[in-house]
Parts: C-alpha cells; structure tokens; sequence
C-alpha cells in the first residue's frame, strides 16, 4: 500500500486487520469505520482512538497518521547553541519550517522520528 493512501486503511491493512476486527479493537464504530476508510471526514474522537490503537500495538509510526490536523508542535524546545557554530539554534524554527513546506516526505518524517522519541521518553524506567 502506497504511504499516501487512506491512513484509516493503511493501519488495518499493515495490522492484518478487517474492519470489523480494526472496530472491535480499537472502539471505532464499524460503519464509521467504513466511512473513514471512504475519506469521509473523521472525529476528533475516533481520531484519539485509533493513535491509541496504533500506539497499543507499538506502531507510533502508524500512530502520527492520526495527529489533529493541522499537525502542531508544542513550544516545550529552548535555543540551544549549534555544535558547531555556536550560533542559536532555534528547533521550533526548524520544525516549523519543515513542516510548513508542504513536502509531504519531510513531514512524515518528522512526524514519526517525534512520535519515536516520545514512545522513548514514555518508556518504563
């Protein structure tokens, strides 16, 4: 399956999953389901549920497909001084950059190295 499909499918399909299983397991209505999977527009709701799956079955890759739209980072970075430079260095601006390019390739991959490192930071000590 291409990585611009339908992200609702993309989850089922690389889970080995049907609908109705996809449904049962992650509390998403099954004819809601079905709609998603037809592009309709999706709640905020179903949209926690299905991160929550994605992440229950250790797939945080999967899980960012299921961020709210517009995808937003939280200021929570300080500048911090560039190794090799010493100049600042802004990683918001850098995020916001990244992310307001429109390239879709740059996108997901920030996307995911976040949702790898926040699975990290969540991790059991």
């Amino acid at each position: 399956m291409g990585k611009n499909a339908n992200p609702v499918k993309r989850l089922r399909e690389e889970l080995g999953l049907t609908q109705i299983e996809l449904a049962d397991a992650s509390g998403v209505g099954y004819h809601s389901l079905c709609q998603y999977e037809a592009d309709r527009k999706i709640s905020e709701t179903a949209l926690d549920k299905l991160r929550t799956f994605a992440i229950q079955r250790d797939r945080p890759d999967l899980a960012v497909l299921f961020g709210s739209a517009p995808f937003r980072v939280r200021r929570i970075f300080e500048a911090a001084p560039h190794p090799s430079t010493g100049a600042a260095l802004d990683l918001h601006t850098l995020l916001d950059e990244i992310l307001q390019s429109g390239d879709p390739t740059a996108t997901l991959a920030v996307e995911n190295l976040l949702a790898i490192t926040a699975q990290y930071l969540r991790r059991p000590k």
